[in-house]
């Protein structure tokens, strides 16, 4: 007569081995989220800041062509800018001139997320 034991044959995983290994990794990534957004937001504000900088060398050069403060805008500064592409934030906002009392590119973000040129 064969004995058939049923703890010895099983194999794999129980219902609560699988939930708790779900529970754990849960919760490693509920603490990973934070500093991952934290990451990813200092990486698009130097994004940002350097796009401020590159905006500010392609502003000078195109005031010393075209002495014209008045019709700066980063659009006009193509011929000056690499690829000829105006460079976009990465959180989505716009970049602008403002003059106080020197000539400075500010990005639509730059008092929420501190998106100013250094």
């Amino acid at each position: 007569m064969k004995h058939i034991s049923s703890t010895a044959d099983k194999s794999g995983f129980s219902l609560i081995e699988v939930m708790i290994i779900v529970m754990v990794i849960g919760m490693l990534t509920t603490l990973a989220m934070p500093a991952w957004q934290r990451a990813r937001q200092t990486a698009r504000k130097s994004i940002c800041q350097d796009n401020l900088r590159i905006l500010n060398g392609s502003a000078a050069q195109y005031l010393f062509v075209h002495p014209q403060i008045s019709d700066l805008t980063p659009g006009n500064l193509t011929e000056f800018l690499l690829d000829e592409k105006v460079p976009l934030c990465p959180s989505g906002g716009e970049y602008a001139f403002q003059i106080n009392p020197h000539l400075v590119p500010v990005c639509s973000w730059g008092d929420t997320l501190d998106h100013i040129m250094e």
